[in-house]
């Protein structure tokens, strides 16, 4: 009766190896279902390290690239929303342009922030796991890789303004 038991619990044991070593072989080659960012999709900037009466609202100039920020071709005035975190977050009325240079104007203290020279870089998408063919499955986007706040390179994919 012993040999029974120690059987079928071998056998139980060897059934769960199996079927472990099988879900990570899916789960390894099949393609990843990420949601792809791109600079095409950014259209906020977020605030750390500010305190509420600070960014109450935030007035944002849009120029022309290299045009010394004389002349505003755009600008708009808007609320900061607090988000879950530590952070606030500006929206703007349309997508970050690379080709145009922002300034960023907190209205309770009358600091400004000058965001310029964007620079962008090509990612994949959608990339297949282990046996899966990477050139052929991905997907190429262009991604925000690096720009300057007052002249201070930040290397990053979101824009964020630091106190």
């Amino acid at each position: 009766m012993n040999e029974f038991f120690t059987s079928r619990f071998m056998k139980n044991r060897v059934s769960l190896l199996f079927c472990f070593v099988v879900f990570f072989i899916i789960s390894a080659c099949r393609c990843k279902d990420e949601y792809c960012r791109g600079i095409n999709n950014l259209n906020t900037i977020y605030l750390h390290g500010f305190s509420e009466e600070e960014i109450d609202s935030v007035s944002i100039y849009v120029y022309e690239s290299s045009s010394n920020f004389t002349n505003p071709i755009d600008s708009f005035f808007d609320f900061t929303q607090k988000d879950f975190n530590e952070y606030y977050r500006v929206y703007l009325n349309d997508k970050i342009d690379i080709a145009k240079e922002y300034k960023l104007i907190l209205n309770g203290t009358g600091e400004s922030y000058a965001i310029t020279d964007f620079e962008t870089e090509e990612k994949g998408c959608g990339e297949c796991g282990l046996l899966g063919n990477r050139d052929r499955d991905r997907e190429i986007y262009t991604d925000l890789a690096s720009y300057k706040i007052n002249d201070q390179r930040s290397t990053d994919f979101l824009i964020r303004v630091y106190k």
